[in-house]
């Protein structure tokens, strides 16, 4: 291989690298102008719908201040578990909460809560890699991948909901990338009712960039929040077993 071509490698795998899905969630930044954070946690309900374990898998566990304070406010919220033929069992989740960043009036730091969702989980995504002809092109996108998550934490399936624009000469390329990642070292973990894991699906946004500082590694969701602070994605599962009765959508954590 030439140095020509040895370059354009490089370059290659360096966007490889930049692909982008949040799959777990962030503590608050130092100096960041990124408002928006997911926390999520491991939860375990009994046939009653009591907590009985609350694990954050973000970055220092249990021990990030954050999620502590977060922690406290969930064990507040009721949850209505999993059924097997109607009757409530024993239930294992994963809970997203999707929060936003804002000062006070006080100029003290605060969290609202955009929403909080149940299900499966993304716990170890390998990169798709960044088609070459794309590469060439200088064509980046975002995808939104709906991966069918089997018993056994593998995606049984992978389609598509929606993309940023690009051409159509590239969608294939990129989502062809996508589905051969998952069938590599992508595991997800699924819900379990009654010690029995549920197959279900999960909403996966995943951006291909060229750089760390390209419009595509900044591009951000069209929802937006009551104050209009525009959210990032975040992986959010498509269904769940077990039912979050406690509205949540814009409780406060100071």
């Amino acid at each position: 291989m030439g140095k020509p071509e040895m370059h354009t490698m490089q370059k290659l795998l360096l966007a490889s690298a930049l692909w982008i899905s949040s799959v777990v969630a962030a503590t608050l930044p130092n100096g960041t102008d990124d408002p928006s954070m997911a926390f999520v946690f491991r939860l375990s309900l009994d046939a009653g719908g009591r907590i009985t374990a609350l694990d954050y898998v973000g970055k220092h566990g249990n021990d990030n201040p954050v999620a502590k304070k977060l922690e406290l406010l969930i064990r507040s919220w009721q949850f209505e578990p999993g059924k097997v033929n109607g009757v409530p069992m024993q239930t294992d989740t994963t809970l997203t909460v999707r929060t936003v960043l804002r000062k006070s009036s006080s100029e003290s730091i605060e969290l609202d809560i955009i929403d909080a969702h149940t299900g499966a989980a993304a716990e170890r995504l390998g990169q798709p890699a960044y088609p070459s002809q794309c590469f060439s092109a200088v064509i980046e996108a975002r995808l939104i991948a709906i991966v069918s998550v089997g018993v056994n934490g593998k995606a049984t399936k992978v389609e598509f909901a929606g993309t940023s624009p690009m051409i159509d000469t590239y969608r294939k390329a990129f989502e062809t990338a996508i589905v051969e990642a998952s069938k590599g070292d992508w595991r997800f973990r699924p819900e379990s009712v009654g010690g029995h894991a549920i197959a279900s699906q999960v909403s996966l946004p995943i951006d291909f960039c060229m750089s760390a500082v390209s419009p595509c590694a900044r591009v951000k969701d069209e929802a937006v929040a009551s104050d209009g602070t525009v959210l990032k994605s975040v992986p959010i599962a498509l269904d769940s077993q077990v039912t979050l009765v406690t509205p949540v959508a814009g409780m406060t954590l100071e």
